[in-house]
């Protein structure tokens, strides 16, 4: 299970690395980590407050 986890996580790097080198312009790359960094924090968020509701109940 370890060892799937780490390809997981490697392809995932490949992927953006690919997306950010490749694809984008460097504008559009920053702007496309940023739109990366917010998602991440609103998910987090997200799971901490759907916590606290179950914890609450």
């Amino acid at each position: 299970m370890e060892e799937l986890l780490r390809k997981a996580d490697d392809l995932r790097v490949v992927t953006l690395r690919s997306i950010v080198d490749e694809i984008l312009t460097p504008i559009q790359a920053v702007h496309f980590l940023i739109a990366v960094g917010e998602l991440h924090l609103r998910v987090h968020d997200w799971g901490k407050r759907g916590d606290e509701r179950l914890q609450g109940n």
